[in-house]
């Protein structure tokens, strides 16, 4: 207790773990208050650290790995913030589908996929089927893949195509 005592708090004592061991402590409510908001703070903090992947910028800039800092490349794909566009083909139902994905589902479940502004082709002919503004799509992770593409070069290729 002795240790306790001597860490200072805004020129007081620290007491309040000191309630815990000697019932006849009272709690001092402002060592709550300020220790609860050093908490949120840092829980923000960490938050921005794991979201952001500093460790792993860290270790990769001082080549210490070589790791992407993702659960898996599942995660790294939808995280990546110059994939907008894509491809999705559907191998179970012989269809493609032109869009960009607003949700996407966690790595370990069937894989769930909240599509927009979706073009929908038959995959084996390239004809277009239909447009819908809104689709989700749920498939095993072996039933689909994903192709990236950047729009503008998308948009460049189409018109020197397009007769």
């Amino acid at each position: 207790m002795a240790a306790l005592n001597k860490l200072k708090l805004y020129g007081g004592t620290f007491t309040a773990i000191e309630a815990f061991f000697d019932e006849k402590a009272g709690l001092v409510w402002h060592e709550i208050i300020i220790a609860s908001l050093i908490g949120v703070l840092l829980s923000f903090i960490a938050a921005y650290i794991h979201t952001y992947k500093l460790v792993t910028r860290v270790g990769q800039l001082v080549r210490a790995t070589e790791n992407f800092g993702e659960e898996d490349i599942w995660h790294y794909l939808h995280n990546k913030p110059d994939i907008l566009w894509v491809y999705i083909r559907d191998h179970e139902y012989d269809l493609s589908y032109s869009c960009w994905i607003e949700a996407y589902s966690d790595a370990f479940k069937e894989r769930e996929l909240l599509l927009r502004d979706v073009e929908v082709f038959r995959n084996s002919t390239g004809q277009k089927l239909y447009h819908c503004d809104v689709m989700y799509l749920s498939r095993k992770h072996d039933e689909f893949t994903i192709e990236a593409v950047n729009p503008v070069i998308d948009q460049k290729v189409k018109k020197e195509v397009t007769p």
